[in-house]
């Protein structure tokens, strides 16, 4: 697994657990306000993280970590991604899983397998605008088949959408929510300005705290549990 760092300690990435984040390299997407651009990229400084150094870590911490929250990058992309999942939960550590929906069968296999416990899933733009964001026929396609896999119940699932001034509004709201419909955890997080793969987003001002309220009640009108993270 080609890994980028870690995030020693968060108490927000797998919520109710304290854990470690682990980032992958590399990113099947292009949205414009990503932060992570040189994950997306796949670029890493020399080797890497060392995957020993993540196993280190979590024996380090044993009994004060729950477990690891792997991110991106697109973790799917990774070849190994069953392996290294396979021994966090044989070294008896929760598994949480960040995606973009963009590979349901590694999605399917995951869960098929029980190797995680939570699963996030990024729900960038209602379905027929993920071309924006550099996706193909297929992929838009792809993330529809995750989505209804999770809606399954199989795995505990958050969905979650970085809402974006110029990129979102109410009836893109409306899209997702109905798309992640009834009873799960939904996420609505806040852009925040700064460095982005695109940097006409970089100086973009973030949603006032009324126009996230009234994003919060689209969503929860069909039945989500919705936090906001300004």
């Amino acid at each position: 697994m080609k890994l980028a760092g870690l995030i020693r300690t968060s108490l927000l990435d797998d919520p109710g657990y304290i854990c470690c984040v682990a980032f992958t390299s590399g990113c099947d997407l292009r949205c414009p306000y990503c932060h992570n651009g040189d994950l997306v990229e796949g670029a890493v400084d020399g080797e890497g993280f060392p995957l020993e150094r993540l196993w280190d870590h979590l024996e380090a911490r044993r009994g004060r970590l729950d477990g690891v929250a792997f991110t991106g990058g697109e973790p799917t992309l990774q070849p190994d991604l069953a392996e290294v999942l396979a021994e966090a939960r044989v070294r008896g550590f929760r598994v949480k899983l960040d995606t973009n929906g963009t590979r349901p069968g590694v999605l399917e296999e995951l869960l098929g397998r029980r190797l995680v416990d939570r699963v996030a899933l990024d729900v960038k733009l209602p379905l027929e605008r993920y071309g924006e964001l550099g996706a193909s026929p297929y992929r838009i396609e792809a993330v529809g088949k995750s989505l209804s896999l999770l809606l399954e119940g199989a795995v505990d699932v958050l969905f979650r959408t970085t809402v974006v001034p110029g990129l979102h509004d109410e009836t893109d709201m409306e899209a997702i929510a109905k798309l992640c419909r009834g009873g799960r955890r939904f996420v609505i997080q806040n852009f925040r300005p700064g460095k982005t793969l695109d940097p006409s987003y970089g100086a973009r001002a973030p949603f006032p705290p009324s126009r996230l309220e009234g994003f919060r009640k689209i969503l929860e009108a069909q039945g989500l549990v919705v936090d906001i993270r300004p």
